[in-house]
């Protein structure tokens, strides 16, 4: 019989052919909070307070990380709030951090904006999801209509907005010409320098 210190040598180079399992990534935190436990809040907290502050801090985690799993999680939660949310000024906090993400990384949130720019009200908050839609360029190509209806927003902000994002889609954005040639004679000067940037490119 073996003596179990004969046995270790051959136990040992066995579980070195063991496969080990990866090991699992923390889930990324911003303020000694989870990323989900922000989506939670930005998704179903009452306080439209809490639910913006949600909103930076999904914003912050995607811009210090580089994994897409991260980056698409975050970009479906700011869409879902730009699209859905209850409050505007939480809308437009969605879209400020939209804005700040890498085009190729907020993808996931393109149909939101786009659907957002149908049938956003607040002035503010329709400003900053056409600034959102405008750094796409071409992929925003869907939202060509509501962008061309926007040339005609009451806001200024909105109109130079939208008339720059136009611009950024370029040849796609073509059906809006004949607005954006309007927007040349706009009283507002910003409208009119967006115009004319548009309309050259």
């Amino acid at each position: 019989m073996l003596s179990p210190l004969r046995l270790l040598p051959a136990v040992v180079a066995a579980l070195a052919l063991v496969p080990s399992r990866p090991a699992v990534a923390a889930e990324p935190e911003f303020n000694g909070r989870s990323l989900s436990a922000w989506i939670g809040m930005l998704k179903d907290d009452p306080a439209p307070r809490k639910r913006r502050v949600a909103a930076v801090a999904v914003a912050q985690i995607a811009a210090g990380r580089t994994d897409k799993e991260t980056l698409t999680t975050a970009a479906q939660a700011l869409g879902r709030a730009v699209r859905t949310d209850a409050s505007a000024p939480v809308r437009q906090q969605a879209a400020v951090g939209l804005a700040q993400m890498p085009p190729e990384e907020a993808v996931a949130a393109l149909a939101d904006l786009t659907e957002a720019m149908r049938s956003e009200q607040d002035p503010a908050a329709r400003k900053q999801v056409a600034v959102a839609l405008g750094g796409f360029g071409r992929a925003a190509r869907d939202a060509v209509t509501p962008l061309t209806q926007a040339l005609k927003d009451a806001d200024p902000g909105v109109r130079a907005a939208a008339a720059d994002t136009l611009g950024r889609i370029g040849q796609d954005a073509r059906p809006a010409t004949a607005a954006l040639l309007g927007l040349l004679k706009d009283a507002d000067k910003a409208v009119r320098r967006a115009a004319v940037a548009a309309v050259a490119r």
